[in-house]
């Protein structure tokens, strides 16, 4: 009980100024919101996973509320399909919140991507390397730890997954997850890729494998490209 009270009073003398306050931030008609995580990021990791669950939640509610006002609409042939407001959360830098262990988040992901859809909601998980979405994948056995059965239902419910470049030692993983939707040829093909080649699997669908390249607009807009 004292490990607790103290572990407590350290929370709320470091983090308190964080969530003892109202939310000024309104997303009420915004169509674009962003958050930058950097320096949550450097928090320790009670902080980051509350701060990260509190935020996520936050803008599920309102996409939320906008799919219900855009389906009530629909149904009563007051809008067209290509007259609807769609939502859709993107969430970059997706091995964070997996590697602190939310689990309160991602089993919340799951449910969110079930019943998301059919209120115009959408998500978007991005990361890196594949291993990163993985952390307690055993792989001398092929046994995969509480999170990583998590995030394999994520990955399990995602109708469109872009794969990259990944290393060659993240084979087996790859066979692990995709199963019979990647081809030997598939993965060798993945693990071979150059700057630009992209798989794109398509729950129940054929692979599409194509090349991206940016535009020189696209250049000037964002940081990072080729």
């Amino acid at each position: 009980m004292y490990d607790f009270i103290s572990k407590l009073e350290s929370f709320i003398t470091d983090s308190g100024n964080i969530f003892n306050q109202k939310s000024t931030f309104d997303f009420y008609n915004k169509k674009l919101v962003t958050f930058n995580m950097e320096n949550l990021v450097k928090s320790d990791i009670s902080t980051y996973n509350a701060q990260y669950y509190n935020l996520y939640t936050a803008a599920f509610s309102e996409s939320v509320r906008v799919g219900q006002r855009e389906k009530y609409l629909f149904d009563r042939k007051q809008k067209k399909v290509d007259e609807l407001i769609y939502s859709n959360m993107t969430s970059d830098e997706f091995h964070n919140p997996i590697r602190t262990k939310n689990k309160v988040l991602l089993k919340e992901l799951d449910r969110y991507n079930r019943e998301g859809r059919k209120l115009l909601i959408g998500q978007t998980y991005i990361m890196h390397d594949i291993a990163d979405a993985f952390p307690d994948y055993n792989s001398e056995n092929g046994e995969m730890g509480e999170i990583s059965q998590i995030v394999v239902n994520l990955f399990k419910l995602s109708t469109y997954r872009f794969l990259f470049k990944q290393d060659e030692s993240s084979e087996e993983l790859l066979k692990k997850v995709f199963g019979k939707q990647l081809s030997d040829y598939d993965i060798a093909d993945i693990i071979g890729f150059e700057e630009r080649d992209i798989l794109l699997n398509i729950k129940g669908a054929k692979n599409i494998k194509f090349r991206y390249g940016l535009s020189e607009t696209e250049k000037r807009i964002f940081d990072g490209g080729l």
